[in-house]
């Protein structure tokens, strides 16, 4: 199109998509588009988290708790339920 640095089917493309919109309507749309996209890429990260989430769910943590000491030990803190002892 002469005068406004546009292809033809540029031109022809957006006719068709906005030709029977008001202003309004086009804002309107252009907004839901927007919001579209923002809910798109949150919904993408939530189910990434889940994904991570489950996978570490799935590994099996009993080794991590097989510790010569009790974890109050750990952080030099005695509690009463061990008194102090080395739990093996």
């Amino acid at each position: 199109m002469p005068g406004h640095n546009i292809s033809e089917q540029t031109f022809y493309r957006w006719k068709r998509k906005y030709g029977g919109m008001d202003l309004a309507d086009a804002k309107r749309l252009k907004e839901l588009e927007r919001e579209n996209s923002e809910l798109k890429k949150m919904l993408a990260e939530s189910m990434l988290k889940n994904r991570v989430l489950e996978e570490v769910n799935s590994k099996k943590w009993y080794a991590l708790r097989r510790r010569s000491k009790p974890w109050c030990m750990w952080w030099g803190r005695a509690c009463a339920r061990c008194e102090g002892r080395v739990v093996t």
